[in-house]
């Protein structure tokens, strides 16, 4: 029985650290700009914005036209979430105060794509979770 037991925890331990890596991706600095954006993962993706770090720049890409939300939680600070395209234009933002969810979306057509996170305020320190979501 021992035996069994250690071997369903050693199983366990695996997957789960298979699933860990799998579907989460830390930010890497620099990545303070669009060209030296991290790729996000659809899926959780961990960030930090704080002292002289202002700016998180993620970078993703559609195939084909795609639903896609992107979900900034877990938050320790106020922060800020913006969905851009290849040219850094707006299509859409989340401003909230606080450490309130920030959510963007969009239909997307086919190409590159950037999220942006930045302080809320000027002496915000956030830890964040980065969430990725393909609706369709």
């Amino acid at each position: 029985m021992k035996k069994f037991l250690l071997s369903i925890l050693g199983a366990s331990l695996i997957m789960g650290a298979t699933m860990g890596t799998a579907f989460a991706a830390s930010e890497r600095e620099p990545n303070d700009t669009a060209d030296r954006a991290d790729r996000l993962d659809f899926g959780a993706n961990s960030g930090h914005v704080g002292g002289q770090d202002n700016d998180d720049y993620w970078f993703f890409e559609l195939t084909s036209r795609t639903r896609v939300e992107f979900h900034l939680k877990d938050l320790s600070d106020d922060a800020d979430l913006y969905l851009l395209d290849i040219n850094e234009t707006g299509i859409d933002k989340s401003i909230n105060t606080g450490k309130r969810k920030e959510k963007v979306s969009g239909t997307l057509a086919p190409g590159k794509y950037y999220v942006h996170v930045t302080k809320g305020t000027s002496s915000a320190n956030a830890n964040y979770t980065l969430e990725g979501v393909k609706l369709n």
